[in-house]
This record gives C-alpha cells, sequence and structure tokens, in this order.
C-alpha cells in the first residue's frame, strides 16, 4: 500500500531537521575553542633572612674575602638576591613581620616582647605580637598550593608572637645560642 502524501512530506520534514541539526552539531564541534594549556609548574621559592648581617661583609656583594659562596652558588643558578635591601626595624620581630606582610611595622605593631610593660595607651606588650588580620606570605603561599616549611635559629620566630603563621612544619631555636635541642 502506498504512503500517503502527509506522511511523506512527514518523512522528508524529520530527515530535513535530521540532517540541518547534525550540521548545527558538527559545526559546533569544529569551531569549538583548543582546550587550555596545562598550568606552569609553580617555581621553588626558599626566603632566606639573614639576621643581623652586613651586605659589605658578603663576598656576594664585592667584600675581599670568600663570605658567602653558598648564596653565590644559588645566585649562579638563578636565585635572585639584592645586596641594597634595608631592614624595616632595628630587631627580629618586627622586621620578620615585615618581611612576612609587607606591612611597615606602624601597622602590624609586632614590636614588643617585654611581659608586664604597658605602654602609654595601656595596652600590655604581651598584646603586641602580629595582628592576625594581615595575611603572611607563608599563608599566601599555601593558599596558592605551597608546601611551607621554617627553619630558623631565632626563637623569636618561633614563638608565639604570631610569625610561624601558615607555616605547614617549622624547627626554631628553643634558646638563645642554641639552633636545635
Amino acid at each position: 500500500m502506498p504512503s500517503s502524501p502527509s506522511h511523506r512530506w512527514l518523512w522528508m520534514d524529520l530527515v530535513l531537521i535530521l540532517v540541518v541539526s547534525g550540521s548545527i552539531g558538527v559545526g559546533f564541534f569544529m569551531k569549538r575553542p583548543p582546550p587550555p594549556p596545562p598550568p606552569e609548574p609553580q617555581p621553588n621559592v626558599v626566603f632566606i633572612v639573614l639576621d643581623t648581617i652586613r651586605s659589605d661583609h658578603l663576598s656576594l656583594c664585592g667584600y675581599s674575602r670568600p663570605t658567602s659562596p653558598n648564596l653565590e652558588a644559588l645566585v649562579a643558578d638563578g636565585a635572585q638576591f639584592t645586596c641594597d635591601a634595608q631592614a624595616p626595624a632595628t630587631w627580629t620581630l618586627p622586621s620578620h613581620a615585615s618581611f612576612f606582610t609587607g606591612q611597615h611595622p606602624s601597622a602590624h605593631h609586632a614590636h614588643s616582647i617585654t611581659s608586664g610593660v604597658k605602654d602609654w595607651e595601656g595596652t600590655s606588650a604581651r598584646s603586641r605580637k602580629l595582628k592576625k588580620e594581615y595575611p603572611t606570605l607563608a599563608e599566601q603561599l599555601q593558599e596558592q598550593g605551597y608546601q611551607t616549611r621554617l627553619l630558623s635559629s631565632n626563637p623569636v620566630v618561633g614563638s608565639k608572637l604570631g610569625l610561624r603563621r601558615g607555616f605547614e612544619k617549622g624547627r626554631t631555636a628553643k634558646s638563645w645560642g642554641r639552633l636545635f635541642d
């Protein structure tokens, strides 16, 4: 039995719909942008602080005696170094707090560990640790997927003054003059 003219038009419409939708689908997939390239590997970051060192006594900075051969080897391998850096404060706590936050000591207020002494506002010196409102370099690196470690021979850096925030693991001297117990 021959098919009716309305069925033929229905079949032709259906075939036409399939051909058009297939063409659109092929065009869509042909015009898709390529996938983004894989992300570049993150560089290693080693932050070395030489507490109380003078750059004019580093052979890396032109001193006549070979006082910094290991630093020179790091720089030869591509590490960045500057001979004209200046500490933001005269001692460890405020300087390290500034290194780790990028804030001036007058902003982060980490500048006193003498217990029991009160300043002119009546604030106890014990409260003069690094404010939590300033994220540290270690915290920011950790957010970017870095593993963070701290190694320090200065007990101030290992104390509860906020300088260890963001370090997953850390080793610091427990007293002056001793690197590790």
